[in-house]
């Protein structure tokens, strides 16, 4: 399995369900990545957005009290440098087409794993950094060494 090595990277978790929380603090661990915040609420997020800028948030798809796709939108209007946003639903995720014209990087479904997590990073990390298709993307990475 490859690993991702962006030391400089911040994640951020917000996700009302602490397990899922704490396999996400555990992975972006194994990945390599530095900084990893948690915000427990929107507003928290929102903060910790503005003053600490993450290049990585994930979320659930059923955050409250907003639906997601508000508080996507949202963030992405506040963040001063726009991150990559990866939402993780509980199974099936109605609302994806909303999530993504809204402005997620990637939707991911539950069950999830690191090979999965690690997927979602790629795949948003060319969104961010790379500007161009997630098989263009990856080739790149691995050629700079970024994976």
């Amino acid at each position: 399995m490859p690993t991702i090595s962006f030391p400089q990277m911040r994640a951020l978790a917000l996700d009302p369900v602490q397990e899922r929380i704490d396999f996400f603090l555990s992975a972006v661990h194994e990945l390599g990545f530095g900084a990893v915040m948690q915000a427990r609420n929107t507003e928290e997020a929102r903060d910790q957005v503005f003053f600490n800028p993450a290049q990585f948030i994930v979320m659930g798809a059923e955050l409250k009290p907003w639906p997601a796709e508000r508080f996507v939108a949202a963030v992405l209007e506040e963040a001063r440098t726009p991150p990559a946003i990866i939402v993780v639903g509980n199974g099936q995720i109605e609302n994806r087409r909303a999530l993504i014209e809204a402005g997620a990087s990637v939707v991911l479904s539950a069950p999830l794993s690191r090979q999965k997590l690690l997927n979602a990073f790629i795949a948003a990390a060319s969104k961010i950094h790379m500007n161009c298709a997630p098989q263009a993307a990856h080739r790149r990475a691995l050629r700079q060494g970024l994976i």
